[in-house]
């Protein structure tokens, strides 16, 4: 028997929440019982450790068991408690926006330092099933050195993790092992042969209601540790010991320049309205904070940071895997949802009082009543935008733009309300300043006669960018042709519903007993009979169809809009959902030729086969060949899967056990393709996803001076592969923080142009912790940006 270390850490993986709520189940039921078990075998056994993670774990205890806390609080001090992760929960990687990534590891951090005085350096995900590729660059930015995972192991056990942009952690698979024997020495053997190093890990501990390792486990290791020594040195261990001892051998290892593995894919499909929330509170939180910045620094409104923190807190929480991965019972579902609710009241308001003050300051003179339209995105762009609007019953509105040129609108709800009558409808917004507004005038009179942009014949329907055709005896689109490019985009039925039998379990199993089988099997059914169509909208805006059809008890409306002047085509599914054990997807075969396929990930992109399993997406799935390709945008679905060159989005499941979680009720989901020319970076699709996911906003304003012009842009940054995704205020000065990454991956000088004049501009880590100066000469930020890097600026502004 050769030598070596084998670190033994004990530990206890508590689900937040899961088969039972986080409140009372979690507090009183696992984590009581857990922690003052773990601080009972530390008053017995002076050499025995215990690693923990998760903030709300410790939240729970410090507020409803302070004593139990004070305890955990000394044995931290003596460095044998062990906090791990360094993340606010141990997230599921594959639905979570990258900046919500970041924010899980800051926020978790951030607690561990306020209350334990503890800079974490590892990071620890006992049971997410995907793990991001820039995880790697996250957490090297949060002062994180190493990575814990069980789930999505890719042919090495230990081995460097490197993310696009080349930053590397020391990644370590591991699993719970139970009794001491022969298969601990054999994977110290393991570890020595392969990879050169005599440091072996063993977790033991049973989670949840498990309690963590009991006094008998521990002598059993105790009796262990004495047979095998002197040879092997069998002892109770941090997994940031392991990792430094591994580190000072400064080993030859792997190197895994690629996400992990996945498992348990079912689970990007659960409880969709959980993926679509999600979704939804991400995007208005950082919209938020960016109009709050905006009106602190130019007005000095007080910035919200308090209610904004709350917010993330309660966002992070519900991206634990087993909430947003929809395993949770229906219980915790309702929690996650209640959740939802509050941050959505807070961040609406929030947006809407910012907003408010801003525009206020802009000159809104001039006939009539001012619709402003505000751009949530750092570039220019041309979308579609709906305003509501009060007048007298029996009289019209014009707009008008900046020029005093009529533009065209569609009515698309005009209803009684208070005496009035309120119109609701729909324009093209062109050339929106990039994060700023622009001011159109509604005025009282006769409608102006725009002519229809669109021909329809029959179940035809084309605008300048694309010509699209229905099948009358499916209600499918039988052809969808690039008119601009002279190309056919589909090459079968697209707009597909297809319903497969799925006896898997809200775990996310497609197959009882499997982890890791990542498509459903079961017998596909395409939904196509019996279908009503009509054309139910054609105005000088937007033509739209709609089809009508049931499968089983559930009934499917599907609407497609072609908009005049936008080269996408839009999809509005709406879903009454009322059928157990089935999985349903939408389905679009491509005429293309061997294509690349491309996901969305966080703060990133990545290349994966099209070999017809379940993968996650952030907001887009592209597949391009050499001259041409297609994007497939959604606005809050996760799973995709594409074979050959079909690409194909799930949009629910309905398991019953061990949670009855069949996504019963009315689903509303959006997608939308866009074919283009050339790659996805040509096309700027990444953009394209964007803007799907954060509509123009519009409101509407009196007349009034205002020291701001009638339209603006309060932020721009170039080129064109360089994102904005942050702005706010710093965590601990009344500095203000953006956040930036490059695309494409393309080196490049950004440009940043604020709208202040900067007193002084520092890069700053993930942590906000101040690196190096940067280059700024009055408004104007400049930066190099290297290939898919995250970036962190703090700037102060001048009095």
């Amino acid at each position: 028997m050769e030598g070596g270390v084998i670190y033994v850490v004990p530990q206890s993986h508590i689900d937040v929440a899961w088969l039972w709520r986080y409140d009372p189940e979690t507090i009183h039921r696992c984590c009581k019982p857990t922690f003052s078990m773990a601080l009972q075998n530390m008053d017995r056994y002076p050499d025995y450790t215990f690693s923990q993670s998760q903030v709300p774990l410790y939240q729970a205890v410090e507020e409803v068991y302070p004593e139990l806390f004070e305890r955990i609080k000394g044995y931290v001090e003596e460095g044998r408690w062990e906090i791990v992760g360094g993340m606010y929960v141990e997230f599921e990687g594959g639905e979570p926006c990258g900046e919500s990534i970041v924010r899980q590891c800051v926020m978790g951090k951030r607690y561990f330092l306020e209350r334990f005085g503890v800079e974490v350096k590892t990071g620890w995900q006992e049971d997410a099933w995907s793990h991001p590729w820039q995880l790697p660059q996250i957490l090297k930015r949060c002062g994180m050195n190493s990575y814990m995972f069980k789930r999505g192991m890719k042919g090495e056990r230990l081995f460097w993790w490197r993310s696009p942009d080349g930053s590397t952690v020391l990644a370590y698979n591991s699993r719970v092992h139970g009794e001491p024997s022969q298969s601990w020495i054999d994977l110290l053997g393991e570890l020595r042969e392969r990879y050169g190093v005599d440091r072996a890990m063993i977790r033991i501990g049973r989670g949840d209601h498990g309690g963590g390792p009991t006094p008998k486990e521990i002598e059993a290791i105790k009796r262990f540790a004495e047979r095998v020594s002197p040879e092997v040195e069998v002892k109770f261990g941090r997994f940031v010991d392991f990792v430094e001892d591994l580190l000072a051998q400064n080993p030859e290892l792997p190197v895994l320049n690629d996400e992990l593995g996945f498992e348990l894919v079912g689970d990007l499909t659960n409880c969709g309205e959980i993926k679509r929330n999600n979704r939804l509170c991400e995007n208005l939180l950082l919209t938020t904070e960016k109009f709050c910045s905006i009106a602190s620094i130019l007005f000095g409104e007080p910035y919200p940071s308090e209610e904004l923190y709350e917010s993330w807190k309660k966002l992070l929480f519900n991206q634990f895997h087993d909430i947003i991965g929809g395993s949770g019972i229906p219980p915790v579902c309702r929690d996650a949802h209640r959740f939802y609710e509050i941050i959505r009241e807070s961040g609406e308001r929030l947006l809407g009082d910012s907003l408010a003050l801003i525009l206020k300051r802009a000159d809104t003179t001039g006939e009539g009543s001012a619709l402003i339209v505000v751009n949530p995105l750092p570039w220019e762009r041309t979308d579609i935008a709906e305003a509501e609007f009060h007048l007298p019953e029996g009289e019209e509105i014009l707009l008008l733009d900046e020029e005093g040129n009529a533009v065209p609108i569609q009515l698309v709800e005009r209803r009684k309300e208070r005496g009035e009558q309120l119109v609701r409808f729909i324009f093209i917004a062109e050339r929106v300043p990039s994060l700023g507004y622009k001011t159109y005038r509604i005025v009282r009179g006769a409608r102006a006669k725009h002519p229809t942009p669109f021909s329809i014949d029959g179940l035809r329907v084309q605008n300048e960018f694309f010509s699209l055709e229905l099948d009358p005896e499916t209600g499918c689109l039988k052809s969808l042709l690039d008119r601009r490019n002279g190309r056919e985009v589909l090459s079968g039925m697209g707009n597909l519903l297809v319903a497969i039998e799925d006896e898997g379990d809200s775990e996310g199993r497609f197959v009882k007993g499997s982890d890791t089988i990542a498509a459903p099997p079961g017998k596909a059914r395409d939904i196509v009979s019996d279908p009503s169509i009509e054309i139910c909208e054609e105005g000088p805006v937007r033509a739209k169809m709609r089809i009508r059809r049931r499968f089983r008890s559930s009934s499917f409306i599907q609407e497609i809009t072609l908009y005049s002047g936008i080269d996408r085509v839009d999809f509005n599914l709406t879903i009454e959902w009322h059928d157990i054990h089935w999985m349903i997807k939408v389905a679009f075969p491509l005429n293309l030729d061997g294509p690349e396929v491309t996901y969305n990930t966080a703060y990133g992109s990545i290349v994966r086969p099209a070999d017809g399993l379940e993968y996650p997406a952030q907001r887009w799935v592209d597949l391009s060949g050499r001259e041409y390709g297609v994007a497939l945008l959604n606005n809050g679905r996760y799973g995709h899967d594409v074979e050959g060159c079909r690409v194909r989005m799930s949009l629910l499941r309905s398991p019953t056990e061990p949670a009855y979680n069949t996504d019963e009720g009315v689903h509303q989901i959006g997608y939308s393709l866009y074919p283009h020319p050339g790659g996805w970076r040509e096309a700027g699709v990444m953009r394209r996803g964007y803007e799907f996911n954060c509509p123009l906003i519009t409101l509407v304003e009196d007349g009034h001076p205002g020291e701001l012009p009638p339209s603006f842009s309060f932020l721009d940054v170039k080129p064109d592969n360089v994102i904005v995704e942050v702005l706010k205020r710093a965590y601990d000065s009344d500095d203000f923080v953006l956040r930036l990454y490059e695309i494409h991956g393309e080196g490049c000088q950004a440009s940043i142009r604020l709208p202040c004049e900067i007193n002084s501009a520092f890069e700053a880590d993930l942590m906000e912790r101040e690196i190096g100066e940067i280059e700024f000469e009055g408004k104007l930020l400049k930066v190099q940006m290297s290939p898919y890097e995250i970036k962190t600026i703090k700037f102060s502004p001048k009095a």
